[in-house]
């Protein structure tokens, strides 16, 4: 269930209405947009905490089913790793 709910997050965040940042993006998708809150795909990290701060202060039984899958520490260590890998990449494509 964590996964599909985080997975939605993602496409939302993915959405053109968040990512299309210059007119010349909109006019390439062809879409009828007359604007957008020129966002990064990085929006569904901002969709995901706010669906985070719904259902942890608008449905705490359905959060308590959850705490078992969402462990904070966890969550923070897997970022770090991948973090440092990411930063790792790039120095070394760098250095090519």
């Amino acid at each position: 269930m964590v996964f599909i709910i985080s997975f939605a997050c993602q496409i939302l965040g993915s959405w053109s209405l968040y990512r299309a940042a210059t007119p010349d993006v909109v006019a390439k998708l062809h879409l009828p947009l007359t604007w957008s809150l020129e966002l990064t795909s990085e929006a569904g990290f901002i969709i995901a905490l706010l669906a985070s701060i719904f259902v942890g202060n608008l449905m705490p039984s359905l959060a308590e089913q959850f705490k078992e899958a969402l462990q904070p520490a966890m969550y923070i260590k897997i970022a770090i790793v991948i973090l440092d890998a990411e930063l790792g990449a790039k120095k070394l494509s760098s250095m090519l």
